[in-house]
């Protein structure tokens, strides 16, 4: 109950952001009209002093390239393991499989010609299960679902102007019916980004070809 209590404070506290960033936000996306964009997203955590991989693909829009919607899927790629009670009795090393799909939505409150910094949340639903070998065969547990909510800063550079790189720290609320995942991926995010604008290399190629 705790975790859900604390999970419900996170979610209002970024939705009670103060009235002129949400004006901002409100001004940017009334300025131009929106372009899709989609974009490669990996990030990692800490899963039992261990570190965990996620990889996602985000598809949404961008206004002013200052404010983005997106959809997103993806899955924990690193190996998560964890000690399962098998149908028979026995116990057998499990390994984690994750998926994940939800919203995306990323605020850039500085952005010049070559700094961005950036406040990306996430909200998603999850399906996790553990496989593990037994009498030499794969067996699966049964499917569970989960809800996460990350939010964290970016700081990126952009050497060049398709071309960004840096990174960020953020914190992500689990709660699965798993109380070994909801501990485990409750907890510091990080992420190390190299970014490359396919939109601005289209509307490029574009321009170009239009000339």
């Amino acid at each position: 109950m705790k975790k859900i209590r604390l999970f419900i404070l996170f979610i209002f506290i970024a939705l009670s952001a103060k009235p002129q960033v949400i004006d901002s936000i409100k001004y940017f996306m009334s300025e131009s009209k929106p372009k899709f964009f989609f974009q490669f997203n990996n990030r990692g955590s800490f899963v039992q002093n261990h570190t965990a991989a996620v990889s996602a693909i985000l598809l949404g829009l961008s206004y002013s390239k200052r404010v983005k919607f997106a959809l997103t899927i993806g899955k924990v790629t690193s190996k998560v393991y964890k000690n399962i009670l098998t149908q028979t009795g026995n116990i057998a090393l499990g390994t984690l499989q994750m998926w994940f799909g939800g919203i995306h939505f990323e605020y850039s409150y500085f952005k010049n010609k070559h700094w961005e910094i950036n406040l990306p949340i996430n909200l998603s639903l999850s399906l996790s299960n553990y496989n593990y070998h037994e009498q030499n065969k794969t067996k699966v547990t049964n499917t569970h679902p989960g809800i996460t909510y990350e939010a964290s800063t970016t700081l990126i550079y952009k050497p060049f102007s398709l071309i960004g790189i840096g990174g960020g720290v953020g914190y992500r609320l689990s709660y699965f019916g798993d109380l070994y995942l909801t501990k485990s991926f409750t907890s510091i995010i990080y992420n190390i980004e190299l970014k490359v604008y396919f939109g601005e290399l289209i509307n490029r190629l574009k321009n170009k070809g239009a000339r």
